[in-house]
């Protein structure tokens, strides 16, 4: 399935061409900025919302996201370094759909956070990524297209350990919307990163 979506890319990107692959991820990188500063968007963010869109069971090491159920996908990108980020920042947005529930009663798996860490990994990477507030958040949302501050109920799962990976990935529930957005930095990101 190709979702389409519009994005603008920074000067300094380039595009990924769009794949004739049959995946679902293939499809979802079709027509991605492909990369910014040397840094390609990383499939790894992608494979874990295939099953989002389908009845198709999550992959073992990624059932963190099982029991949600994508409605409509908003778009991705990747975003160069700037103001509170210090490193380019991939990014993807679904809505999800409504059931007339917060959706973090349908998660069935992974560890999740609900708000901000106050301290630990988590944090430190939501600094690098420029996240580590609902200001943070919120400017990030307004850069990539979004109206609105981020809900009072958000939920964070992080992925830090998974060098094959080749990034550092965090997805964002945001409960009063119902949009789950995903994430990633480079993985020499971690470098940078200590906990305080």
């Amino acid at each position: 399935m190709t979702l389409p979506f519009m994005f603008t890319p920074p000067p300094n990107g380039e595009v990924l061409a769009q794949s004739s692959a049959s995946s679902a991820t293939h499809n979802l990188a079709a027509g991605l900025l492909a990369s910014v500063e040397g840094w390609s968007f990383p499939l790894a963010l992608l494979r874990p919302l295939e099953p989002l869109f389908s009845e198709a069971q999550s992959l073992e090491s990624e059932k963190y996201l099982a029991g949600l159920h994508a409605d409509h996908f908003l778009g991705a990108g990747i975003l160069p370094p700037g103001g509170k980020r210090l490193t380019p920042l991939a990014w993807i947005s679904l809505d999800l759909y409504h059931h007339g529930q917060n959706p973090f009663a349908e998660v069935r798996g992974g560890c999740w956070v609900p708000g901000y860490p106050s301290i630990g990994r988590g944090r430190n990477l939501l600094r690098a990524a420029g996240l580590a507030d609902s200001s943070g958040l919120g400017s990030l949302l307004a850069e990539i297209g979004f109206e609105g501050a981020p809900g009072p109920a958000l939920y964070f799962n992080f992925h830090y350990d998974q060098p094959e990976a080749d990034c550092a990935r965090i997805y964002v529930l945001d409960a009063s919307v119902r949009r789950l957005h995903g994430f990633a930095l480079p993985c020499s990101a971690l470098a940078r990163v200590t906990v305080k």
